[in-house]
């Protein structure tokens, strides 16, 4: 059976596992921990030098290291109608791509305001720590954070930016259902995924797949772009209902 780490918190693990979940791929899930979890993850998958990253498949000699790689992969054998239609590739591609944009400025915005939410810190320690002293730990905690901002290379400077990025790659999605308002491509793809996934960067949904505490969804939450996109949240939802149960 194939192994899939992934951060339960993380979008990018969110469209992989329902990519897969949607292909009846059987597979072991296994919660990464950055920092911590990095020199197993590097040993099993035998990427002594790449930057470890996750999602991230094992499935025997094969290493999937992206979410895109891993949902064609689980497509290959997959009894169900096909997330890869051969004549929507280069748009799904297109999708993927506004999808990761738009993924990246959200995580960058996140670990911004984690900074300074001192719950959020502590949410983001690993499970293994005990509750009573976790508030001990607030210095690993931060740590953590800093971690993320250094491999991201986020910045304080570009929130606006950031920001603007969202903004228009939201656009762009609006923009595609105007004429196809239940699908982007026809028939629910995995553009659909992707860009339903991607709306958790302004208001997270929540149900037995995304698990947020309420100090990371604040984080997590633009109040003014969830409003000027309440019609893709909308639309997120039901896509949601209808293919992730």
């Amino acid at each position: 059976m194939s192994t899939l780490f992934g951060l339960s918190v993380s979008p990018w693990s969110e469209k992989t596992r329902w990519a897969l979940d949607y292909s009846n791929t059987q597979y072991q899930y296994q919660e990464f921990t950055p920092m911590i979890s990095n020199l197993g993850v590097r040993i099993k998958s035998k990427r002594f030098f790449n930057r470890v990253s996750v999602p991230l498949l094992i499935d025997g000699d094969n290493v999937f290291a992206d979410s895109l790689s891993i949902a064609k992969h689980a497509n290959t054998s997959s009894p169900k109608d096909s997330l890869f239609p051969h004549d929507k590739l280069n748009e799904i591609d297109y999708w993927n791509n506004i999808s990761e944009q738009t993924l990246n400025a959200g995580r960058a915005l996140v670990v911004i305001k984690m900074q300074s939410n001192r719950e959020a810190c502590l949410k983001s320690l690993p499970p293994f720590f005990p509750e009573p002293i976790k508030p001990l730990m607030l210095p690993v905690a931060k740590s953590g954070i800093f971690y993320l901002k250094k491999k991201y290379d986020v910045s304080e400077k570009n929130v606006q930016r950031y920001e603007q990025v969202i903004d228009d790659n939201l656009q762009k999605l609006q923009k595609a259902l105007t004429n196809k308002p239940q699908y982007l491509l026809g028939s629910f793809t995995y553009a659909d995924i992707c860009m339903a996934v991607t709306l958790q960067v302004i208001k997270p949904i929540q149900n037995n797949h995304v698990m947020l505490d309420s100090a990371t969804e604040l984080c997590w939450k633009n109040d003014i772009l969830a409003e000027k996109f309440s019609d893709l949240i909308t639309w997120r939802d039901s896509i949601y209902q209808q293919f992730r149960g």
